[in-house]
This record gives structure tokens, sequence and C-alpha cells, in this order.
């Protein structure tokens, strides 16, 4: 079974659209939660804060190249950002 090309990105970028745009809205709903979390003010002393506070940064930096890679047909790049990420 031959798997079909997709030649036209308009109509790939529709078709993903259509069927993944609740999770697209669920995925910047979570984006600028974890956003606001990082511009909160608060004061992290002490190496166990910290580390949540930068590991939160990186976790949202990552995702986001992962989103990117994927969601222009990438997804090897975005497969191997997830390695990466469990290898560490």
């Amino acid at each position: 079974m031959a798997i079909p090309l997709i030649d036209n990105l308009e109509d790939d970028v529709q078709r993903f659209s259509e069927k993944y745009g609740n999770s697209i809205e669920l995925i910047e709903r979570l984006h600028i939660t974890v956003l606001d979390f990082l511009a909160m003010p608060f004061s992290r002393q002490g190496p166990a804060n910290n580390v949540v506070y930068l590991l939160s940064a990186v976790c949202l930096r990552e995702f986001n190249e992962i989103l990117l890679l994927a969601s222009h047909r990438y997804g090897i790049g975005a497969l191997k950002s997830c390695a990466r990420c469990t290898n560490a």
C-alpha cells in the first residue's frame, strides 16, 4: 500500500486544523499558563526552587521546538528532539 504524498501544504494545514483544532487550543492555553507561571514574581531562594523554575522554562522551550518541527512536517526531527530529552 502506497503512502500518499501531500503536495499542497495549504490543504495539509487545513486538514490538520480540522482534525486537531481542539488540541491546538488546549496547547495554547497550557502555553499561556506556563508563561504566566514563569513570569510570576516569587522568591527563588534555595536550589530546589531554582530547579523547578529552570526545568519549567526548559520544558516549555523544548516543547515549542518539538511542536514547531512536528507542525512543519519534520516528524523525524521532532522524534530526535524527544529522544534527546529522554536520554539526558
